[in-house]
């Protein structure tokens, strides 16, 4: 485990405390290579069987749920068969790697706009009114994708027109379009339809 504190001089006392991270980080010695962690945990339910909050969505492959600390994607192993188990999987034909970079690239997009619109629902202000970046993973949802929703403002200019817009609704119907662009964008959607296109028209040649 890795904690972090910034230590200064106030007041002519050295070793205050000024700052620090919020979560402690920890590290793997022994993995072969690092791995990133993730900022949405995914679990497989049964819809149809399973908590009883779920069962409305039965005839749902997945669903985004934002209600928890930690972003959730709920993937249903009874709503399309072998879907979860051809997600679980790394190898397999032609055919099943494009159903799975399809999938993989659906659940992303729906994920990062869920949680776009969750990390702006509830923006803290500052003195002035101007809104402030929050932070953990709503703070790296919003740094990666507000520059494709605003491409020409500066992060914070961004984030207070991005207020400005939701609060009085105008332009808002716009935004909507930006952020499902920016969403895929981060979700390589494109790309992946784009391969499973060229994956079909090989196939029927």
């Amino acid at each position: 485990m890795l904690s972090l504190v910034v230590t200064a001089t106030v007041d002519e006392f050295p070793g205050r405390a000024i700052g620090g991270i919020e979560q402690d980080w920890y590290v793997d010695v022994s993995a072969s290579k690092p791995v990133r962690q993730r900022d949405v945990d995914i679990l497989e339910e049964d819809f149809r069987d399973g908590p009883e909050w779920l069962r409305a969505y039965k005839g749902s492959a997945w669903i985004v749920d934002m209600s928890a600390n930690v972003p959730r994607v709920y993937l249903n192993t009874t709503a399309v068969e072998g879907l979860v188990d051809l997600m679980n999987g790394a190898a397999g034909s032609v055919e099943e790697r494009v159903v799975r970079d399809l999938a993989a690239g659906q659940i992303a997009q729906d994920a990062w706009t869920a949680m776009f619109h969750s990390a702006i629902s509830d923006l803290d202000v500052d003195e002035d009114g101007t809104p402030l970046i929050p932070g953990g993973w709503r703070e790296s949802v919003l740094r990666a994708m507000l520059p494709d929703v605003f491409p020409d403002r500066q992060l914070t200019d961004a984030l207070y027109e991005l207020e400005r817009q939701r609060t009085d609704g105008a332009g808002w119907s716009e935004i909507q379009t930006r952020i499902q662009y920016a969403a895929g964008r981060r979700s390589q959607l494109t790309r992946k339809l784009t391969t499973a296109v060229r994956s079909a028209h090989q196939r029927g040649k």
